[in-house]
C-alpha cells in the first residue's frame, strides 16, 4: 500500500512541475509580446512627434511661390485666373491647398477640368486646364454658348461672331454662366448634335440651326440657304446618316433640295429646289 501511494504522489508532483514550467513559459511569452508592442508604440509615437515637429517648423517658415505656370488657358486672362484661384507669388508654397485651388478654378463656367501641382525644388505651381467648349447657342435675352454637358458658358453679343448652330424651340429664362440647363428639349438637341458631329453632314451642308420646339418634328436647318431636314421623331442617328448620303448625291449631281422629310417612316421625301 505504501508503494502505491508513493507512486501516486510522485506522479502528481511531476504534473505540478510541468504546469509550473508551462505557466512560466507563458508568462515570459506574454512579457515578450508586451515589450514588443510597447516598443512599436514608442517608435510610432516618436516618429509622429518628429514628423509633426518638422511639418510645424516648415509651416512656420515662408516659402513664397517663385513661378505660376498655366497650360491650356486659351483666351482667359492669366491674372484673372490667379485672382480666381486666390494664389500669387506671396502665397506659401508649402501650405497651399491644391484641392482648394482646383475647386475654385472649376467654379469658372468655361473651365471643364483643372490639374494643379507644385514643385518644391523650383518653387513652381503648374496648372493645366481643359476649357469647356460651346457646341451651340441658345437665345435667352441674348445669345449664350452652351457646352456639351448643358452648362451655360457665357454670353455672345452677336450671332455673326460665332459659327455655332443655334438651338431654337427651348424656352428658358434668366440663365447665367455656370448654370446647367436640364430642359428635355435642350438635352435632345445636344444629343442630336453629338450624332451630327460623328457624321459627315457638316462637310456637305453645315448646320446653322436645330429646332426642337416640337419633339415630334425636330427640324435641322443646313447649308447657306437654310435647307430643312425634317427628322420627325426617333432614330435620329440613322436619319442623319441617310440625309448625309442624300446630300452627297445631290452635290454630285449639282442639284439642291428645298427639304428632306423623314416623317413618313421608310418613305423619304426629297423636294428639289426650283
Amino acid at each position: 500500500m505504501k508503494r502505491k501511494f508513493s507512486k501516486h504522489r510522485s506522479k502528481n508532483t511531476r504534473i505540478v512541475r510541468r504546469k509550473k514550467v508551462r505557466e512560466k513559459h507563458e508568462f515570459k511569452n506574454t512579457r515578450r509580446i508586451a515589450a514588443k508592442i510597447s516598443g512599436v508604440l514608442t517608435i510610432f509615437a516618436l516618429t509622429y512627434l518628429l514628423v509633426y515637429s518638422v511639418v510645424s517648423f516648415f509651416k512656420s517658415q515662408e516659402y513664397p511661390i517663385k513661378d505660376i505656370r498655366f497650360e491650356g488657358i486659351g483666351h482667359i486672362n492669366r491674372m484673372a485666373l490667379c485672382s480666381k484661384a486666390n494664389i500669387s507669388r506671396d502665397s506659401n508654397l508649402l501650405t497651399m491647398d491644391l484641392k482648394e485651388v482646383r475647386a475654385k478654378l472649376l467654379k469658372e463656367p468655361c473651365i471643364e477640368e483643372a490639374v494643379v501641382s507644385r514643385n518644391f525644388c523650383t518653387g513652381r505651381v503648374s496648372i493645366k486646364l481643359k476649357l469647356r467648349k460651346p457646341v451651340a447657342l441658345i437665345n435667352c435675352d441674348g445669345l449664350y454658348g452652351v457646352g456639351r454637358d448643358g452648362i451655360v458658358i457665357g454670353r455672345i453679343e452677336k450671332l455673326s461672331q460665332s459659327d455655332l448652330p443655334l438651338i431654337s424651340g427651348v424656352h428658358v429664362r434668366g440663365i447665367k454662366p455656370g448654370e446647367k440647363l436640364e430642359e428635355k428639349n435642350l438635352k435632345l438637341a445636344l444629343e442630336i448634335l453629338d450624332y451630327i458631329s460623328s457624321s459627315n453632314l457638316d462637310s456637305f451642308a453645315p448646320l446653322s440651326e436645330i429646332n426642337v420646339g416640337n419633339l415630334k418634328n425636330v427640324v435641322l436647318y443646313v447649308g447657306k440657304r437654310g435647307m430643312q431636314i425634317r427628322l420627325g421623331k426617333g432614330s435620329f442617328s440613322e436619319k442623319i446618316n441617310k440625309a448625309t448620303v442624300i446630300l452627297a448625291d445631290l452635290q454630285h449631281r449639282g442639284k439642291e433640295a428645298h427639304y428632306i422629310d423623314f416623317r413618313f417612316g421608310e418613305k423619304i421625301i426629297v423636294k428639289p429646289k426650283r
